[in-house]
């Protein structure tokens, strides 16, 4: 059995719409994010959807200005979490 026979067998949409998001995010090793380029390929819904949530994030990310935020403001923020979580 061949390489992509064998994507195409062991394929899960659901698992690979969890891995576009964690792809985006920067969120996959170098090895997880070129798998997961491989296997996209092999199923046009999975690809599609892929290529849909990257226009949408590029879509965002050119309308949303990016302002640094002050320590004070991002320390504040992580200690109301750490309270919320019980921490």
């Amino acid at each position: 059995m061949d390489k992509e026979a064998l994507l195409r067998e062991r394929h899960n949409c659901e698992r690979m719409m969890r891995q576009v998001m964690l792809l985006l995010d920067g969120e996959l090793s170098e090895k997880q994010e070129q798998d997961f380029l491989t296997e996209v390929k092999i199923c046009p819904h999975c690809l599609e959807s892929f290529q849909m949530e990257k226009a949408y994030k590029e879509f965002l990310f050119s309308k949303v200005e990016k302002k640094k935020l002050p320590s004070q403001t991002i320390e504040d923020m992580k200690m109301k979490i750490r309270s919320q979580l019980g921490e």
